[in-house]
């Protein structure tokens, strides 16, 4: 005990905060340690608080570099342990370890039983100071941190709060997404991660908590052994710039993919005026945080015009910070009412300015925090978070004494001040966030009855088809158009080019430049899509009632006279060449090339992604407009119009496309691919580590009486609780996905079972799957099995389909001529098919089996043995 005393004079400067409960400390490095007793149970926590986050990122600003490396240091492999190590002791101990990032930190954190405490901090400990920035870590979470980009960053509330920052905070770092852009995110390497955790992991930049069941003073020893040869760093200061407040109400609004508005009223509140807050949130507390307060009681339950739910305000702030914000947000049940909710806060905020506040109204604020307080029992890990916070924040481990003094010394002038002084001038951001189409009603305020019908064919004429389905609900058409311009016309010699040629068509015609035509599109948020197949030409759109006049003028222009400047092209032609570049690069593209080579040697549909990059490089304006001339056409025409148009108006824009497209016929012969019919193992090796596997048998093109079947068995083996996916990740651990598809055509039909891994498992995977498609040939299924199937896909394709996808399904089956409304009609289908019939289209088609893996040669360097 002498010994550990001596140490802890030499080394810290020991704050006895309460007898054996916590204890404080800072090292000679600058780490600042706080321990504190909990022994509500057996578990002990440990949070590190790095003092970086997205704020902090200089040069990378943008990027979510800190995030990036949160993901690398969490569990992952030190000079002393491997990623796997940490990970087996994580189960041994029973741990739980995560970790965060926000604007201003980076957190780490592991609970485990008292038992295991010295190992829990030994691997944080390792992990704060000898992270090695593993490649392949590094590669692998770059891929996963890209997955969670997308699930965090396209959601619509997401963009909502994105979009919310970037217009509250234009000049401060706050307005930089914590998860970084996907463009900045991806130009962060390696080598920069290993610096960027060399210069902001030091001691003197961390916060380390320990919260739980043991004594204080040994754990604190414990955690000074820990990090006593740490080195202090010289940590550069980062610039952030304040935002300051902006004169006047800016308003803004924006449509987005939501079904209920969205409303953000914004202040920024100033670096000098952070004590404000205090006052603010009490004041805010009164007006809107109880069910009787009188502005929420006045607009959720009297007027009923705003939804209780999502309805707040806060005023944040803090010492250390450039700038605060107070925020008040509501959730209106109409976007049209939202000018007139601002109207009547805005009134309400300006009588309780003056007058309206009573001194019980704080009292009973004070006696509901020091109750929460009491009445709060946090697990170790929360009460250690809270701390780090507390710590980071205000540089003390408990700001509640403190509070509660402030609080206490509040009047009701002091509310009435900060409201007179921060939010009657009305110096704010008004960001209105509305569902798509509600912008227009917000400017009109006006409120139509709203109609729906269901979905209706009308059969034009024999050549034109309109499915139309009306919702007035907002002032959208989504319309989507079905040419035969199939990509079975194409050759060997000009494979892809009809795809190019449309999709170039409306980059600009004889009276529309194509600047003209974007710059219009961006501005009034026009959908705009086209793509060919083997199926047909597809083109769809979405955009405002009043903006479709224009719009049609745009496309007929496009339809009858495409320019096809040498600019656009050379444009267009530079976007394919890069793209096959990029592909260059993926595992995936090699894989593809191999199996055409394989499967479809001497055909169109054999050739590489090179060839085909090569037929559109060689490209000139003329051939453009000869594919223009021969393919074209108006020979049919299925169009599909929902939204704000009725039958009559549907069917006479209907008519307007058809007559405005080319009256031509397409004079050339169709290509069929010819369905493959290969036996055998084929093996290709590459530069890249993945294992790549398909294997292909031949099945019946669309016009054949086994189509339905066939299609039954890929959803037997579809999903995650179908055949294929239990067989390889369920059982077997063999690989992260395996799925099926069923491609088809008029005159085509191929099926495949395709998954990824690693080569020490390709042959157990490879044996795995084709005891799949052995099974389906040898034994007879259930029907208990096959209704779960067609249940499961029925419900997979109601989850899938909304008012964006239905118009293009629809249209896709319309023109494969198996009916609109085959979405309704193919669980029935599918039920009238025995178990003998899926057994015999099994025998019939999956005997010849062409396996083809793409693989590393020997000369890749593996980094998973």
């Amino acid at each position: 005990m002498k010994t550990r005393l001596i140490l802890f004079i030499i080394i810290i400067a020991i704050t006895t905060i309460s007898a054996n409960e916590l204890r404080q400390a800072t090292l000679d490095n600058g780490m600042q340690i706080v321990v504190k007793e909990n022994r509500l149970n057996e578990s002990v926590g440990f949070y590190c608080f790095v003092k970086t986050g997205s704020v902090n990122e200089g040069k990378y600003l943008g990027a979510g570099i800190s995030h990036n490396l949160e993901h690398i240091v969490s569990s992952g492999t030190t000079k002393f342990h491997t990623e796997d190590e940490y990970n087996e002791m994580g189960k041994e101990m029973g741990s739980l370890v995560n970790a965060y990032t926000t604007q201003d930190a980076t957190a780490f954190y592991i609970t485990v039983d008292k038992a295991y405490k010295e190992i829990a901090l030994q691997n944080l400990s390792e992990q704060m100071q000898h992270c090695v920035c593993d490649s392949f870590e590094v590669a692998r979470e770059r891929e996963v941190i890209l997955k969670e980009i997308v699930m965090r960053s396209t959601p619509p509330n997401s963009k909502v709060y994105q979009k919310h920052s970037e217009l509250v905070y234009p000049n401060s770092n706050k307005h930089y997404p914590v998860i970084g852009y996907t463009n900045l995110y991806k130009t962060i390497t390696r080598d920069e991660l290993e610096d960027y955790y060399k210069i902001r992991y030091a001691p003197n930049n961390m916060v380390f908590v320990a919260v739980g069941n043991f004594e204080a003073e040994e754990m604190l020893a414990e955690i000074v052994a820990s990090f006593k040869e740490f080195p202090r760093k010289q940590i550069d200061p980062v610039y952030l710039p304040a935002q300051h407040q902006r004169e006047g109400s800016l308003e803004y609004t924006e449509e987005f993919e939501i079904e209920t508005a969205s409303v953000y009223i914004s202040t920024i509140l100033s670096a000098q005026n952070y004590t404000d807050a205090t006052a603010l949130n009490t004041a805010f507390d009164v007006l809107f945080a109880r069910r009787q307060s009188p502005i929420r009681y006045k607009l959720v339950e009297e007027l009923q015009l705003v939804n209780s739910r999502g309805f707040y305000a806060y005023a944040s702030g803090a010492p250390n910070s450039p700038e605060g914000e107070i925020t008040i947000h509501f959730e209106p049940k109409r976007s049209a009412d939202i000018d007139k909710i601002i109207a009547i806060i805005d009134d309400e905020i300006e009588k309780y300015s003056k007058a309206g506040f009573e001194d019980e109204d704080i009292q009973n604020y004070i006696n509901r925090v020091k109750a929460q307080k009491l009445l709060r029992t946090p697990g170790v890990s929360s009460d250690a978070n809270n701390i780090g916070w507390t710590m980071m924040l205000y540089n003390v481990p408990d700001y509640y004494q403190t509070e509660i003094k402030v609080l206490e010394s509040l009047t009701v002038e002091d509310l009435a001040l900060q409201l007179r002084k921060h939010l009657v001038p009305k110096n704010r951001v008004i960001f209105k966030a509305v569902p798509q189409g509600d912008k227009t009603l917000l400017e009109s305020k006006e409120i139509a009855s709203i109609e729906k019908t269901e979905i209706e064919k009308v059969q034009i004429n024999e050549n034109l088809t309109l499915l139309h389905k009306m919702n007035t609900e907002k002032p959208l058409i989504k319309a989507v158009l079905t040419l035969p311009i199939s990509t079975n016309y194409e050759t060997e010699q000009n494979a892809g080019t009809l795809s190019f040629m449309t999709d170039l068509m409306f980059r600009g015609s004889k009276k529309f430049d194509s600047l003209d035509i974007t710059e219009w599109m961006e501005d009034h948020a026009v959908s705009f899509n086209t793509r060919c197949s083997t199926a047909g030409f597809n083109l769809d759109f979405k955009c405002l009632k009043a903006d479709l006049p224009k719009l049609q003028e745009m496309l007929f222009d496009a339809f009858n006279n495409p320019s096809f400047e040498d600019r656009e092209l050379a444009l267009a032609k530079e976007e394919v060449n890069a793209n096959y570049k990029r592909s260059l690069s993926r595992a995936s593209t090699s894989h593809k090339d191999f199996i055409n080579s394989t499967l479809y040697d001497n055909s169109r549909a054999g050739l590489s992604s090179e060839a085909r990059n090569n037929i559109i490089q060689q490209l000139i304006r003329k051939d453009l407009k000869m594919l223009h001339k021969t393919f074209f056409n108006s020979d049919k025409l299925i169009i599909t119009l929902f939204g704000d148009i009725t039958k009559e108006e549907a069917v006479k824009l209907a008519k307007e496309i058809y007559n405005n497209i080319p009256d031509r016929n397409i004079e050339m012969e169709k290509n069929f691919t010819i369905t493959p019919d290969q036996k055998g193992t084929f093996i290709n090796s590459y530069d890249f580590e993945e294992v790549n596997i398909d294997i292909y048998c031949p099945a019946p093109p669309l016009s054949a009486e086994d189509f339905n079947a066939m299609n039954l068995i890929s959803e037997i083996l579809s999903g995650a609780r179908g055949r294929l996916h239990l067989a390889v990740r369920g059982t077997n651990n063999l690989a992260y996905f395996a799925f099926p598809q069923y491609q088809y055509s008029e005159n085509f039909g191929t099926f495949r079972l395709n998954s990824q891994t690693s080569i020490d498992k390709k042959d157990e995977l490879v044996d795995v799957m084709i005891d799949q498609l052995t099974k389906l040939m040898t034994e007879e299924i259930t029907v208990d099995e096959l209704n779960s199937a067609i249940d499961e896909n029925e419900k997979m394709l109601r989850a899938m389909l909304n008012e964006n996808s239905l118009p293009y399904y629809i249209t896709y089956f319309e023109s494969l001529g198996l009916g609109y409304d085959y979405i309704d009609r193919v669980s029935e289908i599918h039920k009238k098919i025995t178990p003998t019939q899926i057994k015999n289209v099994a025998n019939k088609y999956f005997k010849n089996q062409a396996i083809i893996i793409s693989q590393p040669d020997e000369n890749v360097e593996l980094m998973v043995e």
